[in-house]
């Protein structure tokens, strides 16, 4: 039987503990998909993020935060 892979969405990728969990996601072999403001992110401008979503900043913006996520 093949094992499904889980698809993780990591919303607000931009600092460096949003890359690591970028990093062990995708080293566990979990599709990763990033969020942040800009497409160059930390967590974006990670090779193991297979997509990337646009996401206002959750402190500034905090309703289109929870309406893009």
């Amino acid at each position: 039987m093949a094992r499904e892979v889980a698809r993780v969405m990591v919303p607000d990728a931009t600092n460096r503990a949003a890359l690591a969990v970028v990093r062990s996601l995708g080293r566990r072999g979990c599709d990763v998909v990033s969020g942040g403001p800009t497409r160059w992110c930390l967590g974006a401008a990670s090779s193991f993020a297979r997509e990337f979503f646009p996401d206002p900043d959750p402190q500034s913006d905090p309703a289109g935060f929870v309406d893009a996520v």
